[in-house]
Order: structure tokens, then C-alpha cells, then sequence
């Protein structure tokens, strides 16, 4: 039979071969989304590039006139204020456009990187909501996530200063080189061709930086983020523990470990680009003087006059200028067309296919022959399971860790779909539902559910159920319901100013955001495992009572509270075991039996 799970395998693993299409795809992709403010700061740089050649033929004016100023100092006047005039204009228009820069342009440069991070961040958040949960399964994904958000929102490397900008840089300096060297051209040809010339061998040097660069952020991304791990361990609450099992010494070991590692990688990186741009100064300034001198042997053969010399001197100093320019932005736009593809390698993953969201009520689920294993693994979690689900059963999942119960819960919830066999529900298969339609019409909640800080106690029950107006009183039943009634609504999160709430408290409070939701199918997956067996007990029978036409899936370790369940499933290696009523698992004297019989102390009471 065909596995399914190969198929997003090779979504996750295929890599688009990074070509320059990636990159222009990228440029007008933002350019686009980015219209108003994009036309604004490539006018701006155009605009520059217009203005040093200008100044430069001024220049080279006004010492011809000044040669020959007879009657002409009115003229020469007027010049020297023109030059300076413009001058001074392209002075601080080049230092507002310079990253270091300061000023209203700079404030510019920030809303656009702002604008185009929100855009970025919007696009991709879209993006992870409308495809398989399961791709998220794979480390190598997450990666991936991350080194894309990281590059949208990199004030310095990122896409702003090394797409955008360096984009406009590029159309700028193209249009100022070709002027220049046109204008050189006509004073003498070789004027043109050797400054132009020189620099290339600069190209190379630069690629190859970049190349290092988004070597280093790939390489070092796992680094980076167990370093981040390891950091927020030792500043977290989990410090408490730490500290009272002696840990402290040990993780502080492996944090220093990995950030060690890093920083070698980082000074690597930095030496070498040290390196090559030294070469790239040296071929800078060689082609500078070489322009110089052989201006001075044209003046002195009198094929260049005094004014003309030094306009050829302006324009070959721009010229060189602008050339390295050219050439450091194209290579550092052109070395990103890795990072395009690989935004473009997240972009293009597959989607859940497209179909109108409908409500769905449960009237049968059913698994048929379905296996499954996470993606790039081999080892299949679920190895053939067969199960019927009826609306208003009380089933209870029981068995060892790793016996498949929650990656089987995962699959019946739509997070997950089968590498094998079919999970159909009311008949339809639910890869053919939408995903929206399916996680609508069920309450879960999970062993360790998130705490949603930064909103208060009776907003936190509200976000079960945020598409029907905000109903206190059922808010409040909600909360009694969990065994919170007595807290106060305040705004949870110590680091916002709030309270914080004890691992059972956040437990109780997504059991009453379940409860709020209301839905058809509840599924509990070792909810309270922060409580005391009599809470998880209470807990249960609330549900019984509150969910008395309503399909409860309940996930537990504790074999006693399978008891309150109309049905038990027993899960072993992967594959159902056992099915029935406590008492017909009872008298099997099999899986459940002996899972009982070691438990038994918990249920003495």
C-alpha cells in the first residue's frame, strides 16, 4: 500500500536549487506588496545616481571657465554656487540613504523593513495555518521556519537591507555607471574600459561572502536554537528544580558549550570576510589610480585640457565609486537568491486543498486498517489499527507510554492523517473534509495545554469559543465546572504584571475552555495529569454528567478512571489489544488486567 507520510516526506525535504528566478521573484513579491514606499527609496536612489555625474561635468565647467575666465567670472560665479548647490543636495541625500545614516530618510528606511517584516510575518503565519500540522512533526521544518522569519526580520542581513535595498542600489548604480562611462568614453575610450574592468574581479569576492554568510546561518540554526533552549532553562522557572537537583553547573556546561561553538563558527566567518574585503580595496584603489594616471599622461599628450582633466578626475572617482558599489550590492543581492529559495521552499508546500469549510456533525468515525509513522522516521507508531466510534460513547484510551494512544488521538483530531489504511468519518474520508471543518466540531484539550498569558482568567476560557459573542455567565459555569470558581479575573503572566497560575490551575483552565467550547466531540488527552487521582476522578464525572449526548474520548494512564468509561480501548506496540467494558477486560485477564493489578493502589480508596 502507498504511504502517504513518504509523499510530505519529500515536500519537506525537496530544496529548490537557489537560482537568480528566486530572487526576482522575491524582489517583486515585496516590491509589490510594498508599492508606495518602495517607488519612494528607488526614486531616491536613482535620483543620487543622476546627480554625481552632473557635478562631476560642473566641476570639469567651471575650471575651463576659470582657465579662460576673462570677461566670465559672473559665469564662473554662477557655476562654483551650482556646483556647491548640488553638491551639498547629493551629500545629504547619500548620507540619509547610507545605513548609517541618520535622519527623516533613515525613519524611512525603518518603515519600510517594519512594513515589509509585518508583511513577511502575515504571509508565513498564513501559510503554516493552511498546511498539514504534520510538517511541523519534522525538526528540519522548524528549521526552516525559523531561519525564514529570521531573515524577514534581520534589521541588518535581512531582506530588507539585503533584497530591497541592495535591489535599489543595483538599478541606481547601473544607470549612473553606464552614464559615466559613456561621458568617459567620449573624453578617451580606455578612460572607460579600465575603470570598469578593474572592480569585477571584486564580484567574486563578494558572492563568495555572502555564500559564507548563509552557510553559517544554515550550519548554525540547530546550534542557535539549543543555545536558546539551554538559556531561557537556566532563566526560566524550571531554574527552581534545577537548582534543588544541583543541575545548575550541569546546564550552564552545556549552554557554554554550544554558545562557544557558535561564536568560533561567527569569528570564522568574520575573519574571512575580513579577508576579501581587503582584497576588494586593493582592486578598488588600483583601478583608481590607474584612471588618475592615465589622465595625466592624456593632459600631458594635449588630448585632455585643464577643465576636462578634472571633471575626467571627478568622473573616474564616482565612477570607481559606484562601480564597487554595483558590484558589493549585486553580489550581496545576487548571493541571496539561497534565502529566496528557500522562502520560496516553505511558500510552495502544499496546501490543505481548498474546499469551503461545512459543519460537520459526528454521527460514526471509523479507522480502518491505519497505520502510521512521523515524518523522516521509519518506525511506524501506529502498526494497523481498526476502531469504530459511535456518537455518545464514552471511550476510554489506556496503555504503557509509547503505545500509540495519543499519535492515534492525534489522527482522529485531524492533525495527523495516516501513512496507511483510512479514517473515514460519517463515511467521508477526512483528508477530504476541510481541516477547519473538522477542528470545529470538537473540544481538546491537551497533557500540557498553553498558557495564554497577557489576557485575564475569563478571557483565557473566552478563547475556546472566540466566533460566538463573549457570554460571562458561561464563562463563569465554565470555570466552576473546572474547580476555578473561587479564582479572581485577573490578568494572568507574571512578566506583564499578572498572576501566575499552578500547573493544575492552567490544566483546570483549559478543561473549562473545553467546556465553554461545547462541542460534539470532546477528546481529553491526560488532561490532568497535574492533578491528584480524586480531581482526575471528579474531573471525569463532570464530563459524564455535563456530556450525557456528547462523544467523549478520554486518554489516561490511571487505569481506575477507565472505570467511568462506557468502552476501553487498550492500546500495546502500536496496535489495539484489547476492547470492551471494565468488566469484560476483567474477566480477559490479559493487557488491561495486569495494567489494573499494577495500579492498584492508586484505586484503594
Amino acid at each position: 500500500m502507498n504511504d502517504r507520510t513518504a509523499e510530505k516526506e519529500r515536500e519537506i525535504q525537496k530544496e529548490q536549487k537557489p537560482s537568480f528566478h528566486h530572487l526576482l521573484r522575491l524582489f517583486l513579491y515585496v516590491f509589490r506588496a510594498t508599492k508606495g514606499i518602495s517607488c519612494i527609496y528607488l526614486g531616491l536612489f536613482v535620483l543620487l545616481s543622476f546627480l554625481r555625474p552632473l557635478i562631476a561635468e560642473i566641476w570639469g565647467r567651471y575650471i575651463s571657465v576659470v582657465e579662460n575666465a576673462g570677461n566670465r567670472v559672473t559665469e564662473a560665479a554662477l557655476m562654483l554656487v551650482l556646483y556647491w548647490g548640488i553638491s551639498f543636495a547629493a551629500d545629504l541625500l547619500e548620507s540619509y540613504l547610507a545605513p548609517e545614516g541618520g535622519g527623516d530618510f533613515e525613519q524611512l528606511d525603518m518603515i519600510q523593513a517594519n512594513r515589509q517584516q509585518e508583511l513577511f510575518k502575515v504571509h508565513l503565519l498564513k501559510k503554516v495555518n493552511s498546511v498539514s500540522p504534520e510538517y511541523l512533526e519534522a525538526p528540519v521544518m522548524k528549521d526552516r521556519m525559523r531561519q525564514v522569519f529570521d531573515f524577514a526580520g534581520d534589521s541588518w542581513n535581512g531582506i530588507n537591507r539585503k533584497v530591497m535595498i541592495s535591489g535599489y542600489v543595483v538599478v541606481a548604480k547601473v544607470i549612473s555607471v553606464l552614464t559615466i562611462a559613456a561621458a568617459l568614453y567620449l573624453y578617451h575610450p580606455l578612460l572607460s574600459i579600465l575603470v570598469l574592468l578593474a572592480p569585477l574581479p571584486t564580484l567574486y569576492s563578494v558572492s563568495l561572502g555572502e555564500k559564507l554568510q548563509f552557510r553559517f546561518v544554515k550550519e548554525s540554526t540547530e546550534l542557535q536554537r539549543e543555545t536558546e533552549y539551554f538559556e531561557e532553562l537556566l532563566l526560566s522557572p524550571a531554574e527552581k528544580e534545577i537548582k534543588t537537583l544541583g543541575l545548575h553547573d550541569f546546564f550552564y556546561g552545556k549552554w557554554k558549550e554550544r554558545a562557544d561553538a557558535y561564536v568560533i563558527r561567527q569569528k570564522k566567518l568574520i575573519r574571512n570576510r575580513a579577508l576579501l574585503q581587503i582584497v576588494n580595496s586593493l582592486f578598488y584603489n588600483l583601478a583608481h589610480v590607474g584612471g588618475m594616471v592615465l589622465a595625466i599622461l592624456l593632459l600631458a599628450q594635449g588630448k585632455l585640457s585643464l577643465g576636462a582633466m578634472s571633471a575626467v578626475f571627478a568622473m573616474t572617482g564616482t565612477l570607481i565609486t559606484d562601480s564597487a558599489q554595483l558590484i558589493r550590492a549585486f553580489g550581496s543581492f545576487q548571493a541571496q537568491k539561497n534565502r529566496a529559495a528557500q522562502f520560496f521552499d516553505l511558500m510552495d508546500l502544499k496546501e490543505d486543498a481548498s474546499r469551503e469549510p461545512e459543519k460537520v456533525l459526528l454521527h460514526r468515525a471509523e479507522a480502518k486498517g491505519v497505520k502510521y509513522r512521523y515524518p523522516l522516521t521509519g518506525r511506524y507508531t501506529l502498526k494497523g489499527v481498526d476502531f469504530t466510534l459511535h456518537p455518545g460513547e464514552k471511550v476510554a484510551f489506556v496503555g504503557e507510554n509509547g503505545a500509540g494512544k495519543s499519535t492515534f488521538v492525534k489522527l482522529l483530531t485531524g492533525m495527523l492523517s495516516p501513512s496507511e489504511g483510512r479514517l473515514l468519518l460519517n463515511g467521508k474520508r477526512m483528508e477530504d473534509l476541510h481541516p477547519e471543518s473538522h477542528f470545529d466540531a470538537q473540544s481538546v484539550v491537551v497533557q500540557d495545554p498553553t498558557h495564554y498569558e497577557t489576557f485575564t482568567l475569563y478571557e483565557n476560557v473566552f478563547l475556546g469559543e472566540t466566533h460566538r459573542p463573549y457570554e460571562e455567565k458561561t464563562v463563569q459555569k465554565a470555570l466552576a465546572f473546572s474547580g476555578l470558581a473561587s479564582l479572581e479575573n485577573r490578568l494572568l503572566g507574571k512578566y506583564v504584571g499578572g498572576t501566575d497560575l499552578s500547573g493544575g490551575q492552567w490544566q483546570k483552565l483549559a478543561i473549562a475552555r473545553a467546556a465553554y467550547r461545547n462541542r460534539d466531540l470532546i477528546v481529553l488527552d491526560e488532561p490532568t495529569s497535574n492533578l491528584d487521582p480524586l480531581a482526575e476522578t471528579e474531573i471525569f464525572k463532570k464530563y459524564n454528567s455535563l456530556a450525557k449526548d456528547k462523544t467523549v474520548i478520554y486518554v489516561t494512564h490511571r487505569i481506575s478512571v477507565a472505570k467511568l468509561a462506557d468502552r476501553i480501548i487498550v492500546f500495546k506496540n502500536g496496535k489495539i489489544e484489547e476492547d470492551g467494558t471494565f468488566d469484560e477486560l476483567m474477566k480477559l485477564k490479559g493487557e488491561f488486567a495486569r495494567l489494573y493489578e499494577v495500579q492498584s493502589q492508586w484505586y484503594d480508596r
